[in-house]
């Protein structure tokens, strides 16, 4: 009797414990979701918002972006650290501001928001 007892607190307690591990998983889903919605909106936030080339180096790496457009591998001193595989969203970005005519400002933002974008997956 004792055995049936124990058996099936066993068997309850396996069952909740599936359960929570299921909840857990489920909610580390969700603050994953969060977490990455919350940094999309951040970066969009900030890219649109933060005054044109205010950032510490932000003129050197848009320029190394623009160079990496053009084809351009080698940088200058203080991003020739960085592949020019780094700048490739921003790279991105310069090329669709070509094409589409925009100014440099809104050709930055766009640069921004993909830089951010890539940085959050």
């Amino acid at each position: 009797m004792f055995a049936d007892q124990s058996a099936r607190s066993a068997s309850l307690h396996c069952k909740a414990r599936h359960d929570c591990l299921r909840l857990e998983g489920l909610t580390a889903r969700w603050l994953a979701v969060a977490f990455v919605l919350y940094g999309l909106l951040a970066t969009a936030f900030l890219a649109i918002n933060m005054p044109p080339f205010q950032n510490p180096d932000e003129p050197t790496h848009f320029l190394r972006a623009a160079q990496v457009a053009d084809g351009g591998l080698v940088g200058s001193p203080n991003t020739a650290i960085y592949p020019p595989l780094f700048y490739a969203p921003s790279a991105i970005g310069v090329l669709a501001g070509r094409v589409a005519g925009m100014t440099v400002v809104q050709t930055l933002v766009v640069s921004r928001l993909l830089t951010g974008m890539a940085a959050a997956r």
